[in-house]
Parts: C-alpha cells; sequence; structure tokens
C-alpha cells in the first residue's frame, strides 16, 4: 500500500489553504513506484489517498485545514481538480495499479 498523502506535512501546492498543484515530485515518486512495481512482475500497488490520521490533531499537521476538502465545496473542487486528476491522470495507463483507496482504514471518521 502506498499512502499519496498521509499528515499532510508534505502535502500539495496550496494558496488560502486550497490545493494548487501537486508537489514536483508528487507524481514521478509515483510512477517511479509504479515501473518498480511493474519490473517486479505480478506485483500490484493499491493507492491510498488518506489516512485516517490525517483528520487527528497531530504535531506537524492541520487537521483542520486537512479537513476542508472534505466538508467545503470549493475546496473539494481544487482538490480534485489540481490534485487528484493529474495523479489519476498520469497513473491510468499502468497494469501494476490494482485499486484505489479513498481512505485507509476504511471506517467511520470524526471530525472534531
Amino acid at each position: 500500500m502506498i499512502f499519496a498523502y498521509t499528515r499532510q506535512l508534505k502535502p500539495p501546492l496550496l494558496e488560502g489553504g486550497k490545493v494548487t498543484e501537486l508537489a514536483a515530485n508528487n507524481i514521478p515518486n509515483l510512477l517511479r513506484a509504479l515501473d518498480f512495481a511493474e519490473k517486479g512482475g505480478g506485483v500490484s500497488l493499491l493507492l491510498s489517498l488518506y489516512s485516517s490520521d490525517l483528520l487527528q490533531d497531530q504535531a506537524g499537521a492541520d487537521h483542520l485545514a486537512n479537513q476542508k476538502p472534505l466538508v467545503e465545496l470549493d475546496f473539494t473542487n481544487a482538490h480534485i481538480g489540481n490534485a487528484l486528476l493529474p495523479m489519476v491522470t498520469a497513473v491510468k495507463n499502468y497494469s501494476a495499479l490494482w485499486a484505489w483507496e479513498i481512505f485507509e482504514p476504511p471506517v467511520r471518521i470524526d471530525m472534531k
């Protein structure tokens, strides 16, 4: 399992709290992992977009800002258009991509 981003310590680039683009190394690193998996023969990757700790109050992570793409439509649209779509487009033809997971673990998440 690979986490695309978890606690937002190395997040997509933000402007006014909205995602404007991925960091320069996000997609190249993901492509390297998929290339490696494809060369490994029989290896498939599950890409997990978020860990549930993303929404928890932890040192170094702004959990309130991290919630905005989940609860505020403008932030959701910016996140989808400027981070998720470029990432999905970049990896769509990889046979080593097994699945996308939205949250790990996939359980009820309290946003307090």
